[in-house]
This record gives structure tokens, sequence and C-alpha cells, in this order.
């Protein structure tokens, strides 16, 4: 399963379009990165500008602090789980 859906096109006409949406998720601070994780292997994201939602943003941090809970490499492991779902 792809972690950023919206990376579609063809190359190399949709190469800059692709590379936008790569760089959007890599410029994320870790912290962002690690909801956008949870949220889209949860299923409750599609795209990285869904983040922007304050309601679901803070579903999401409520999420991330339960799952922190866990001890070392829980929340990883969950994350993992949540992937293999859709495989």
């Amino acid at each position: 399963m792809n972690l950023l859906e919206e990376v579609c096109g063809k190359l190399p006409e949709d190469r800059s379009a692709m590379l936008a949406v790569m760089d959007t998720y890599l410029g994320l601070p870790a912290e962002e990165k690690l909801i956008f994780r949870i949220g889209r292997r949860g299923g409750a994201l599609r795209s990285v500008d869904e983040l922007s939602d304050p309601l679901l943003g803070q579903r999401l941090q409520a999420a991330r602090r339960e799952l922190c809970q866990l001890g070392p490499g829980g929340i990883e492991e969950i994350i993992d789980e949540l992937a293999n779902q859709y495989i």
C-alpha cells in the first residue's frame, strides 16, 4: 500500500507534480510524519493536505498519544500491523 496515495501520474509528464507530493511529506516535521502515517495506515487520511483539518488533527494526536504509551517500538509495530491489513 502506497503511503503517499496521491503520488500518481505518468512519467515524464507528471514528474514535477509527483515529486511535489513527496517533497511536501518529506518536509514535514518528524511528529507530523508520524501522525500522517498513523492516519494513513488507519484509513483516516488519504493525502498530506488533510493534515490541516483541525478536528482530524486532534483525533490523530490523541491516537498518537495512546499508541506511544505502548512502549518502545509499540507505535511502529501498530503502524506496520495496520498497513499489513491492506495487503
